[in-house]
């Protein structure tokens, strides 16, 4: 795992690529390397759910791991649930922002409205202006 400390988000996304392919081949090596891939900062929900799965076929799998794996599992299911957590606020934040955004776009709008009609009630009050100049010049 500290070999994945500043890596590149690409370079992240080329691993997890090539140790899913591995996953084919049940070796347990491969799904510890995936499941450790999971729990990087970098990894979406998506993965941390998929390392969860892969975790859960190796404890049914090895039974006699699961006392020693059950630190690691909780970790993966806490760390799941965070992500949960974090894309619903996600997803709150990203609706009230565009909420907020049509907002703004509605009152610009109506600001620009009040601009065209106090520019043109500033005409017709300097056109009365002139119309009252006219009449006492008369």
């Amino acid at each position: 795992m500290n070999e994945m400390q500043g890596i590149r988000h690409d370079d992240f996304e080329a691993r997890v690529r090539r140790a899913e392919k591995k996953l084919a081949n049940g070796n347990d090596l491969d799904q510890l390397h995936f499941v450790c891939l999971s729990l990087n900062e970098k990894a979406d929900y998506e993965l941390v759910k998929k390392g969860g799965e892969v975790l859960a076929e190796y404890l049914e799998r090895h039974p006699d791991a699961r006392q020693d794996m059950l630190g690691l599992s909780a970790l993966v299911k806490r760390l799941g649930s965070a992500e949960i957590c974090s894309q619903s606020t996600r997803k709150k934040l990203v609706d009230e922002k565009n909420k907020l955004e049509k907002k703004v776009d509605s009152l610009t709008n109506s600001l620009e409205q009040e601009q065209v009609r106090a520019q043109d009630l500033k005409s017709q009050i300097e056109q009365l202006k002139n119309i009252e100049n006219i009449i006492k010049d008369r």
